[in-house]
């Protein structure tokens, strides 16, 4: 990972990731029966990325990766996604910011925030929450063997 931080290969990696993730801003144009099966595809992009983020490992999309085909490669790409943004986030928001493309930056915002989101902001409450627990038990802790050891006046 250090070196994924220390070079742009990044922003490669997560060039060539959406290449693979195939998000569509034509929705309106296509005809209900091809809207559904696409949504149906991404939201198993999204529960891959998803899984990758809870777990912090791709290890699930390489074990299914045979036989090869495209879609083995999206769920690849879309856990790699999860799992980058998950362990180098200020990467991730360097490349985001960086993209020219408006409607393609809109649309990995758009798929980023339905799908790896919640995720991550679970994580982050929950580690906030048990800082805030140990702090409060070692402050009550020691409150508490302060008062023992006082005199009275």
């Amino acid at each position: 990972m250090q070196y994924l931080q220390d070079t742009s290969i990044t922003f490669t990696l997560l060039d060539l990731v959406f290449q693979h993730i195939q998000l569509k801003s034509e929705i309106g144009s296509l005809r209900r029966r091809e809207s559904t099966i696409w949504q149906g595809e991404i939201d198993r992009l999204g529960e891959a990325a998803r899984r990758a983020c809870a777990v912090g490992s791709v290890s699930f999309a390489v074990e299914g990766l045979w036989p090869l085909n495209e879609g083995t490669m999206s769920v690849l790409a879309s856990g790699l996604y999860g799992l980058v943004l998950q362990v180098l986030p200020a990467c991730v928001r360097v490349w985001f910011t960086g993209l020219r493309d408006r409607s393609r930056a809109n649309l990995i915002e758009l798929f980023t925030t339905k799908y790896c989101s919640p995720q991550l902001l679970d994580e982050e409450f929950s580690q906030v929450n048990i800082h805030i627990l140990r702090v409060l038990t070692f402050c009550n802790e020691n409150v508490c063997h302060e008062w023992k050891n006082m005199k009275c006046v």
